[in-house]
């Protein structure tokens, strides 16, 4: 198993406490570069969905689920009734991430790096138990 393997089995068996999912407001970068990112995390959340489901007991899975349209990609993880999404805003030769409130409550904000996905996930394995 993973170290993140582990980390899921550890939070349904315990409820948590799962560290803070570090964040920053969101920035704009080229296009190009700001595609590249989305598909990077995006790439990553599928591996971390794959490992997650391996060890989730009963019904309990992660979804996910890519939406596009001209102006923006997101993909929206979710796990019973709670989700987040992803979003990678297109405006001129520019993009921006961001967080969706799901989860944070709070609008412009992006993850500090691709590792905080693991955070993200397990936030949301363990919303998901609580309720």
């Amino acid at each position: 198993m993973t170290p993140f393997m582990d980390a899921v089995v550890r939070c349904v068996d315990e409820g948590g406490p799962v560290p803070e999912v570090m964040r920053q407001t969101s920035r704009s970068w080229p296009t190009a570069t700001g595609t590249q990112r989305h598909a990077e995390l995006r790439l990553l959340a599928e591996q971390l969905v794959c490992e997650a489901n391996a060890v989730l007991p009963g019904d309990s899975h992660i979804s996910l689920v890519d939406v596009t349209s001209p102006s923006a990609l997101e993909f929206e993880l979710a796990c019973q009734d709670r989700a987040v999404r992803v979003t990678t805003r297109f405006a001129g030769s520019y993009a921006t991430t961001e967080l969706g409130e799901g989860l944070f409550g709070e609008r412009g904000t992006e993850l500090c790096g691709p590792e905080q996905l693991e955070m993200v996930l397990l936030r949301l394995v363990v919303s998901s138990i609580q309720t």
